[in-house]
């Protein structure tokens, strides 16, 4: 899969899309997209998780878990598939 700089990939489990409200409304995960613009993010992800658990309003019935992946480029003096890695 290629990516161009900025690009995103949320990665999440069926309990983010299958948490429901006291209606039982499924969480609108796909309206929910534009939460994910902030340039940040662990805040752009923090307000999605935010907004899950607002939707949900109590405890949820499902382990729920995102990731997501953000693309900037390649690191300069590096070849694709070839970086260096870093130590914690």
């Amino acid at each position: 899969m290629d990516f161009a700089r900025g690009e995103q990939l949320l990665l999440y489990t069926d309990g983010v899309t299958e948490a429901r409200d006291d209606r039982g409304r499924f969480y609108p995960l796909a309206e929910r997209a534009h939460l994910l613009k902030d340039p940040d993010a662990h805040h752009a992800l923090q307000t999605l998780r935010e907004d899950l658990v607002q939707h949900v309003a109590g405890p949820a019935h499902d382990d729920a878990a995102m990731l997501l992946l953000r693309y900037h480029g390649h690191v300069d003096g590096h070849e694709q598939g070839n970086l260096p890695v870093l130590s914690e």
